[in-house]
């Protein structure tokens, strides 16, 4: 199992160089963003990208989900899986394009976005469906790469679009459309698409029911995700207008420093979990890197709720600035958006994808009801708040069900008490004085000791650590 630990290690480096540098592209450009776009056009790109999210799930049968696993399971023939793959975005594209009229007719749309929705759909699917070919395969080192290589693009085109040509929201699109379609051809390149491309007539039809036997269970889980991530910016635009939906997805961006660590680690998790599954060292193996997951989130989310004024301060423009607030339940709430998705690796590495299904439609129910009670009074704050008690509850369900079903349980008072100080952090946040700022950096050093106190319990972190300390 210590072969486990080094290539979690490592693939976790290089998909950190790839992803790391995409992800912290997007939270670096929001200055340009606010400064450019004006909260109505932020709000009605994010329309366009929460709506693409929504239909994926739907229109692609959520294949992407069955490209990395199928292709690590040496049973199953990688052309097949990969041409099954680019076969359902393409046809999921077909019937979005069959539904342009109605797509046109929605007010927030119009025909001019909703060309753009389609665009984006097609390409943001395939580039998911090669990136994740790409995993499958094992060209982790590549994979980093073209993460690389889409940040330098997104970059280089958001300011050619935005500033020197002044494109505006059309900018912001074009620059987010190209990047991803320029990777897809390096890829394609990279691995001679044309080995990997058959004809879809030729695979047997075993295949397809065992790919669709995985990923179809993972269309009502995406969907409520999708539910408890993004429903309460239509409910938010219903209640108000475009602009507060702007600002509301604004303050996601700080808590995107969150997920940037959580993606790449749950990518690089998901390699080695998929690959040592049913033994029992993978149950003291998950156990461990659960308990420095964790940790890691706690601290990280500390941190960022302590400085999230002062952050706010450096990223967001104008009337954008007041997104920091709600940033801060986000923040918390996405603690437990992380430990849920963690925890949904078990159950995709054992291919009962079911469960993950009924965990997050219980908590999609209840993120609409609190939204529809909340919103109404409370606005963005009703909305944040429904989002931080929806994945609560998500991941109760899932740590109840991961006890009974594979027998992994985990002392939880570290977790919760960690949980409690980050509520008095934002509390005190609220308060805005010079004093309560200085109440939530202690509270932060806390939590830090908290952490470090579990993690030297870890014994291959506490093992690695006092062993480069006898060698200084």
């Amino acid at each position: 199992m210590n072969s486990s630990y080094k290539k979690l290690f490592s693939n976790t480096i290089a998909m950190g160089l790839g992803q790391f540098s995409s992800k912290l592209l997007s939270f670096l450009l929001v200055p340009l963003y606010t400064a450019v776009l004006t909260t109505d056009q932020y709000g009605t790109y994010d329309l366009v990208v929460t709506t693409v999210t929504l239909l994926t799930p739907f229109l692609t049968l959520v294949i992407s989900e069955a490209i990395m696993r199928f292709c690590i399971d040496k049973n199953y023939d990688r052309k097949q899986v990969f041409t099954i793959g680019c076969l359902f975005v393409v046809l999921g594209t077909i019937v979005l394009m069959a539904f342009f009229p109605l797509l046109s007719k929605i007010q927030a749309l119009g025909p001019i976005y909703s060309i753009w929705l389609i665009v984006y759909f097609f390409v943001i699917n395939i580039h998911t469906i090669f990136t994740q070919f790409l995993k499958g395969i094992e060209e982790i080192k590549f994979y980093s790469l073209c993460g690389i290589i889409s940040t330098f693009l997104a970059l280089t085109m958001n300011v050619i679009f935005l500033l020197v040509f002044q494109c505006s929201i059309t900018g912001y699109f074009l620059a987010s459309i190209l990047s991803h379609l320029f990777v897809v051809f390096i890829i394609a390149i990279k691995i001679r698409i044309h080995r990997y491309l058959i004809s879809p007539f030729s695979i047997p039809k075993c295949v397809y029911q065992q790919m669709l036997r995985f990923s179809i269970p993972m269309i009502p889980n995406s969907v409520s995700w999708w539910i408890s991530n993004s429903s309460c910016k239509y409910i938010l635009l219903y209640f108000s207008s475009a602009s507060v939906v702007g600002i509301f997805s604004l303050a996601y961006k700080i808590p995107s420093v969150l997920t940037i660590v959580v993606t790449i680690f749950i990518s690089a998790f998901q390699v080695s979990i998929f690959e040592n599954f049913g033994t029992p060292a993978s149950i003291h193996f998950f156990k461990n890197i659960y308990t420095v997951f964790l940790s890691l989130n706690v601290v990280v989310a500390s941190g960022l709720i302590t400085f999230a004024k002062l952050i706010a301060r450096i990223l967001y423009q104008k009337e954008f600035f007041n997104a920091w607030q709600v940033s801060c339940i986000l923040i918390f709430a996405f603690v437990f958006n992380s430990l849920s998705a963690f925890i949904g690796t078990i159950y995709s590495a054992s291919k009962r994808t079911n469960f993950l299904f009924i965990s997050t439609i219980i908590g999609a129910g209840l993120n609409v009801v609190l939204n529809l009670l909340l919103i109404p009074f409370l606005g963005m704050y009703g909305a944040a708040i429904s989002t931080l008690i929806s994945y609560i509850v998500i991941w109760i369900t899932r740590l109840i069900n991961l006890k009974k079903q594979f027998q992994y349980s985990f002392k939880i008072f570290p977790g919760l008490l960690s949980f409690a100080l980050i509520i008095c952090q934002i509390l005190l946040m609220y308060m805005d004085r010079w004093w309560s700022i200085y109440g939530a950096i202690g509270l932060f050093l806390i939590i830090i000791l908290i952490s470090l106190n579990q993690l030297f319990k870890f014994e291959k972190f506490r093992h690695y650590f006092t062993k480069n300390k006898m060698e200084r």
